[in-house]
């Protein structure tokens, strides 16, 4: 198949694809790919996930946190 009839193709799908598919297909070029879905439904991709544990990484590393020893007394107020 030349790059003509290749790109035709391609054409041709992204026409009738689903949203879903063409998420997948904008996640696969953007090289971020779903990795998963939240409860209600939204991709989570890669690159979104990654900013999240360095954020938490760095909230950890400033001291923002609970032991498990605070978690217990906090629960028994509940």
């Amino acid at each position: 198949m030349n790059t003509i009839e290749l790109k035709e193709k391609l054409y041709q799908y992204i026409d009738t694809a689903s949203d879903e598919e063409l998420q997948k297909l904008n996640a696969y070029v953007e090289d971020d790919p779903i990795i998963g879905y939240t409860i209600e439904g939204e991709p989570i991709r890669a690159n979104a996930l990654k900013e999240r544990a360095r954020a938490a990484r760095a909230r950890i590393k400033e001291g923002h946190y609970r032991t498990l020893d605070e978690l217990e007394k906090e629960s028994e107020k509940w």
